[in-house]
Parts: C-alpha cells; sequence; structure tokens
C-alpha cells in the first residue's frame, strides 16, 4: 500500500531516471521508506549522469538492497554510495554483495551502522575478494567481531585495489588484531587503515609489527584501544624500521614513562613520520613530555604533533619550550586542556621568540591568567611565522 510520500518518491524517481544533468544528490536523514526506496533505487538502472548519492539514515532493508542490487549489477556510472545506517543488515548485505561483484565503477561506499556483524562482513569481503574498482570502504560500528576480522584479513590478502579501510567501534578484539595484522603484511594497496575503539589492548603490538614490512600505508587510527608499554615498545621498534610517510592516531591509549621512552627514541632517528597524536596518553605527563621532547628536537620530519589532555604542567612546558628551539620542522602543535599556567606560557613564549617553523599553537584551556598577554605579545614581536594562535577558554585580557 502507497502512501502520499511514496507518491512524492515515486515522481523524484521519474525524475532522476530522465535527468541528464545532475551528478550529485543528497537524500540523507529523510525518513524515506522502503517502497520509495525501491522507487528511486530502480531510477538508477536508467540514470546516466549521477555520480554520488548520499542516502544515509533511510530505510532500505531487504526489499530495498534487492533493487539497490539490481541497479548496481546494470548502473556505471555512480562512484560513491552512501548506505550508512539504512538498516541493511545481514541478509541485505548478501544482495549487495552479489551487486558488487558485477559493478565495475562503484569506489566508495559507506557501509556505517547496518547491523551486518560477521556473517555481513564475510558477505562484503567476499564481493572486495573479486570487486576490482572499490577503494574505499567504512564499516564503522557494524557489531562485528574476531570472525568478521578474520574474512577482513583474508580479503586483505588478495585484494590490490581498497586504499581506504574504516573498522572504528567495532568488536575486533586482541585475536581480531592479530588476524588484521597478518593480512597487512602481505597487503600492498591499502594506504589508510581506521581501528578505533575495537577492544584491541595491547594486541595493538601486532599491528604495530606489521609495520615493519607493510611499506605502503600511509594512516593509522588506533585510538582507544587501551594499549599500553608492550604495545607501545614495538610501535617504537617498527618505527626505527619503517620508512614511510606516516600519520599515527594513538590517542586515549596509556603511555608509561617506558612507552614514551621508546617513542622518544624513534623520532630521533625517524623522519618520515609526519603527524602524532599522543593525546589523553600520558600516565606520567612530567616523564614521558620529556622523553617525548628528546625525540623532537632531534626530529626533522614530524611536521603536526598532538599533545592535548596530558595533565602537562609548567615543568613539561619548559621541555616544549627547549625542543621547539631546536625543532625546524614541526608546523602544528595542539597543546590544549593541559595545566600550563602562567608560568608555563611564559616559557613556550620564549620558545617562539627562536622558533621560525610553527605555523598553528593550540594552547586553549590552560589557565592562562590575565596578566600574560605581555608573553606573547613579546614574542610575536621577534617570530613572523606563526600565523595560527588558538588560546580560547583561558583569561588572558587585551
Amino acid at each position: 500500500m502507497t502512501n502520499d510520500k511514496d507518491e512524492e518518491y515515486r515522481f523524484l524517481g521519474e525524475a532522476l531516471a530522465a535527468n541528464t544533468t545532475l551528478t550529485k544528490i543528497s537524500l540523507k536523514d529523510n525518513h524515506i521508506r522502503v517502497e520509495s526506496s525501491k522507487l528511486i533505487f530502480d531510477a538508477l538502472k536508467v540514470n546516466t549522469t549521477l555520480v554520488t548519492l548520499d542516502y544515509e539514515g533511510n530505510v532500505s532493508e531487504v526489499e530495498g538492497s534487492k533493487a539497490l542490487g539490481e541497479a548496481l549489477e546494470v548502473n556505471n556510472t555512480l562512484t560513491s554510495l552512501s548506505l550508512n545506517s539504512t538498516r541493511i543488515r545481514i541478509e541485505g548485505s548478501a544482495i549487495l554483495s552479489e551487486a558488487l561483484t558485477k559493478n565495475t565503477t562503484l569506489k566508495t561506499l559507506h557501509l556505517k551502522v547496518n547491523f551486518m556483524k560477521d556473517e555481513g562482513v564475510k558477505h562484503i569481503c567476499e564481493a572486495l575478494r573479486k570487486n576490482g574498482t572499490i577503494s574505499e570502504i567504512h564499516l564503522g560500528i557494524n557489531f562485528f567481531g574476531e570472525q568478521g576480522a578474520y574474512f577482513l584479513s583474508e580479503m586483505l590478502k588478495v585484494n590490490n585495489t581498497l586504499t581506504v579501510l574504516e573498522l572504528p567501534f567495532n568488536r575486533c578484539g586482541p585475536e581480531g588484531a592479530k588476524l588484521i595484522a597478518e593480512g597487512l603484511k602481505e597487503n600492498t594497496s591499502l594506504t589508510f587503515l581506521n581501528l578505533k575503539d575495537n577492544r584491541i589492548g595491547n594486541a595493538a603490538g601486532f599491528i604495530f609489527e606489521a609495520l615493519k614490512v607493510n611499506s605502503t600505508l600511509k594512516s593509522l587510527n588506533i585510538e582507544h584501544n587501551y594499549f599500553s608499554y608492550p604495545s607501545w615498545k614495538i610501535l617504537g621498534e617498527s618505527l626505527t624500521v619503517n620508512k614511510s610517510p606516516l600519520c599515527l592516531y594513538c590517542k586515549g591509549n596509556a603511555m608509561e614513562s617506558s612507552g614514551s621512552q621508546s617513542i622518544g627514541s624513534s623520532l630521533k632517528v625517524n623522519n618520515t613520520l609526519s603527524f602524532i597524536d599522543l593525546s589523553e596518553t600520558f600516565t606520567d605527563p612530567d616523564t614521558c613530555v620529556k622523553f617525548i621532547c628528546e625525540g623532537v628536537e632531534i626530529n626533522n620530519g614530524l611536521k603536526t604533533i598532538d599533545l592535548q589532555a596530558n595533565k602537562i604542567s609548567s615543568e613539561g612546558a619548559t621541555l616544549i619550550s627547549e625542543a621547539i628551539k631546536r625543532n625546524s620542522s614541526i608546523i602544528t602543535l595542539y597543546l590544549g586542556s593541559n595545566e600550563i599556567g602562567d608560568k608555563g606560557f611564559s616559557y613556550i613564549c620564549e620558545g617562539l621568540k627562536i622558533n621560525n617553523s610553527i605555523l598553528a599553537m593550540y594552547l586553549q584551556m590552560n589557565d592562562i591568567g590575565e596578566e600574560s598577554a605581555k608573553f606573547i605579545l613579546e614574542a610575536l614581536k621577534v617570530n613572523h611565522t606563526l600565523t595560527t594562535l588558538y588560546i580560547k577558554g583561558n583569561r588572558i585580557k587585551q
């Protein structure tokens, strides 16, 4: 049974079928029902110009997935498709998988929040073993675990077109991390991997170990996985071996003094790491910042470092000041939400008087008082490279 809304989307489907100029359309969060979804997907069978479709937050389910699958088998123009939160689930993923083995144009596919679980991920991975065009896929919040990680690992061993793999907020766990690490060792195409919040723990070390042999990965997000020293040690070892350009997102893990020593030592010899996020990691702030700064002083490749929310005090600020006096590669420095205070801010400003590389510095919420404006004003008289200074949430007055 149709209703007025279905009728409206029937007209939209007819328009899409006839249109020859539209290339992008977003229907995100329109609460489109299954029957209406079928009408819109049917239009993709004949539309020859649409390249981007954002269908997030509507309802596909099994019947909608069937219509979409039939469309993807014959459509040869669509390159980007977002199906986040469309209730595809396991059965829908099987239908979509079959279509993806035949589709030769789709490059980017978003499938977040679809409750596909392990079996659904299996279906998608089966398609990716055969599909030769998809380069980016998003599978975050799909509630898969170790089994799903196994299917992803096996897919990574044979797929040579996928460059971006987004897997945040799933349940890979330690055993799943080991499996994905094995896939990374053999994969030669992936450049971006997101494993944020996957309950990995110190099995993160297996992922880091894979970096010793994988030379194509350019960005690794392993935030909030609750790993500690053993994994930091392996990461440090890997960074001394891996010479590929790399960005590391390690926010929200536990870095003890020994872990910071490992990373600090690696920074002394690695000059290809361009970005590292160590926010919310220090368990021993004064010691951790000491070892990291020792590495930063010598490093000449790092462009951005994030040390926010680490309880860095004025003592830590003196070390950061000395590091930026000697470092000439960092262009962005994040120090927000620490405990730097007026004294620490004065040290940072002394560093800025000598540094000639930093373009942006973030010092928000650091308990910097109203009299500290004089420190930055003095620094800016001699520093001619800083273009962005973010000091929101302090008490500085003009």
